[in-house]
């Protein structure tokens, strides 16, 4: 059972069933949709996620729970490739470590969550690199003074 309302000229709402679909739309073209499960979409028919958007988003702010931060990388505990190691695997993969390569992301999309999550693991871990290379050119500019040091004869 279909039941179609007008709500103006240029507007309608379908119920398709209480149990089914609900759907609203202007111009004679459905614009949003509620499906059985809940999910909503707008621009789209069979929306997958709590809410599908085949368009552009704009908004003010967005607020993503994400409960696995990783401060842990600063833990002594936590394991770093070598900056070797590091080379290695970008030369034969193109891409970092735990970040998905431009295909995947054709493909599947992004989880914004957790690409931020794994960006800033990304950047606490080069801070740490650049903290560790900072030392070596500090203790080799040491090493260079005691060696002209030696050489001019003092």
């Amino acid at each position: 059972m279909q039941i179609q309302s007008f709500i103006d000229l240029t507007g309608y709402s379908t119920v398709e069933d209480m149990r089914q679909n609900i759907s609203i739309g202007t111009s004679g073209v459905e614009r949003i949709r509620i499906v059985s499960n809940g999910n909503v979409g707008i621009g789209i028919t069979n929306p997958s996620d709590k809410l599908s958007v085949n368009g552009n988003i704009r908004a003010r702010e967005i607020k993503v729970e994400n409960t696995n931060w990783p401060d842990y990388v600063f833990s002594s505990a936590h394991v770093k490739l070598s900056l070797r190691e590091l080379e290695t695997f970008i030369s034969s993969n193109k891409h970092l470590p735990e970040i998905p390569s431009a295909k995947e992301i054709e493909k599947e999309g992004v989880n914004l969550s957790e690409m931020n999550a794994k960006l800033l693991k990304k950047i606490e871990e080069l801070t740490l690199y650049i903290i560790e290379i900072n030392k070596k050119v500090e203790g080799l500019q040491l090493k260079n003074i005691e060696l002209e040091k030696i050489v001019k004869g003092e």
